[in-house]
Formats: C-alpha cells, structure tokens, sequence
C-alpha cells in the first residue's frame, strides 16, 4: 500500500505562501441526530433546534423548533428491489412524485419536488437517497413552499452529512453504539497557526506534522492521504475578490474553478510528481475580513474513488475566524 509519509516534501510548487491569522474557534454546536432506527444520522447545527416526533408513515420524523421545516427518513430493502441499482431506486422514487433526479457534487442522488397539501399548505422537498449493502434510504428535508429560499442551502449542505452506518435490518445494540459513537468522535482540527479548523472523524486517524512550506501540513494514519492549508492576507491581492483569487490559483494547477451547494469555491486537479506517484487535490478556498485561505485535501489518484467523496464532506466543516 502506498503512503504519503513524504508527500509534503514536494508541496513547494504547490503553495509558495507565507501564514498569517490567529488560531479561530470551532463550531461546537453542531450535533449528530440519529434518524430513529433508520441506521442513519444527520449533522444539524444545535441552534437550529429540532426535535423528533411520533409518526406511523415514515420510520422517522423531526420537527424544527420553529416548525418551519422537518425531516422524514424511510429504510426500504434492497431485497424489495432485485436486479436494481441505486440509480434505478432513486429514478423510481422520483417518479413517483413527479420529480427529476439529480446528483451532487460527490455523485450522491437526490430529488426535490413540490406537494399540495390541498388544505392551503403547499410544500417543498429535497429528497437525499443513500444505500448501505443490504438497504436504501431516503432522508427528505422539506418546509413550506415560501420558505425554500431561506432552507434550501441548508438542507443541500446537511445532505451532505448524512451517514448510513449499518443495516437496519439486522440491527443491533453494538450496531447502534458503533454507528453513534464513530460520529459522537468527530473532532475540529486546528490547522495550526492559520485560524482555521476542520471536523475529522476520530477514527480516520490524524496528525500534525512539520513542514516549511505550508503553514500547516496533517497526515492520516494510514498515509493515504493528507491535508495541506495556507494563508494569505488580501492586501497581497487588492481589488481581488474571491472569486478572483480562486481562479488565479486554479490556473496555476491547471485546475477549473467549481461552487459547492453552499457556494464555496473550490478547485480540484492531477498532479504528476514524477516519480511514479500520482496525487488528486480537493483544494477548498475560505475567506475572512483580512485573509484568504486554501485547504487542500489529497490523495494518490488510485484512492480517489475511497476518499474523494470525503474530502468535499471535511470541506464543508471548514472554519475561518
């Protein structure tokens, strides 16, 4: 198996930057909700409020505190649906309700739709789909048709969170514990002296290293795969946006400019070292009032397909103060 104990050695042609920024807070208000006996959870910050709700239609349901929006999560198995891939299952689900099926930047499948109450309530799903080897399940996010534009982003960006652990089933109390306590681990990394953090989960194993050429340069423990993050202050970049920045720093790697659910900017791209070793780069960029700052995840290309889809996940929990 190839590791990444000597990747960073290579970064310099990579980011020529030097840090600047205080060390920022992390987001601890967030909370893992555990989708009744669904085998899945869902990451909802806690000020949002939520809480769950009796239901004999769907095997879970969540109301909002303000009840303006809500979650519903059914398990079907996929013995129900012989001969079908998920591709198959999510068109049918969409069909049903008259939906068109979508997928997201991590290739995840999702539908949204509208639905008329008939008593004056009209509302509006976004419909996640997932599978674990045994099951399919559908976690809806839905509020009020008139309030689509204040939810939306915040249903795509908890989509994105979801994790369906373990069958439902052949569930069990330690199926439960492992599920739960894998997600209760997560933990915000400081990134170390540039004022960002990002959540990782416990078990994936992780740790700070010395570098000279990045102001901050983690490794997983298996080696497979790393993190790199450096800042730069905009006054470097007057008159620069964002936008500008992200793009002037995706031409440098080749790379083409790309926007999250949440409108983030990020840039993935190949990077032959020469030496036979190949990497892919997911490479987030965040802003405060003073700094601009790039994340960059990455991997050997042939891991991609393992943890590509995580990489753009980790981005999302990505904190700049």
């Amino acid at each position: 198996m190839k590791r990444l104990t000597t990747l960073f050695l290579a970064l310099c042609m990579l980011f020529a930057l030097t840090a600047c920024g205080n060390i920022g807070g992390q987001n601890d208000e967030d909370v893992v909700i555990t989708l009744g006996d669904t085998g899945a959870t869902v990451v909802i910050p806690a000020n949002m409020g939520f809480e769950a709700q009796e239901s004999e239609q769907n095997d879970f349901y969540g109301l909002s505190a303000n009840q303006e929006w809500a979650i519903i999560a059914n398990v079907e198995p996929k013995s129900d649906y012989p001969d079908s891939t998920i591709a198959d299952y999510t068109s049918a689900s969409a069909q049903a309700n008259e939906a068109t099926v979508g997928q997201d930047l991590d290739g995840n499948y999702y539908f949204t739709y509208v639905k008329d109450m008939g008593d004056g309530d009209i509302y509006k799903y976004y419909t996640a789909v997932r599978e674990n080897e045994t099951e399919y399940i559908r976690v809806a996010f839905y509020c009020f048709n008139d309030a689509w534009d204040t939810y939306r982003d915040q249903f795509l960006n908890w989509s994105t969170t979801i994790e369906f652990g373990y069958d439902n089933a052949s569930d069990s109390d330690n199926g439960n514990e492992s599920q739960e306590d894998a997600n209760d681990e997560d933990i915000a990394i400081p990134l170390g002296d540039t004022g960002a953090t990002v959540v990782i989960p416990a078990d994936m194993g992780f740790e700070a290293q010395e570098s000279e050429l990045n102001d901050f340069y983690g490794l997983g423990a298996n080696q497979e795969w790393a993190i790199i993050a450096n800042v730069e202050p905009k006054s470097d970049y007057p008159d620069s946006t964002i936008a500008d920045y992200t793009s002037a720093s995706a031409q440098a790697n080749e790379a083409t400019v790309g926007q999250d659910s949440d409108g983030n900017y990020y840039f993935t791209y190949v990077k032959d070292m020469g030496d036979g070793d190949i990497y892919k780069y997911y490479t987030a960029v965040r802003e405060n009032e003073t700094n601009y700052i790039r994340v960059a995840f990455y991997c050997f290309n042939d891991a991609w397909d393992t943890y590509g889809s995580q990489f753009s996940d980790w981005s999302t929990t990505i904190e700049f103060k």
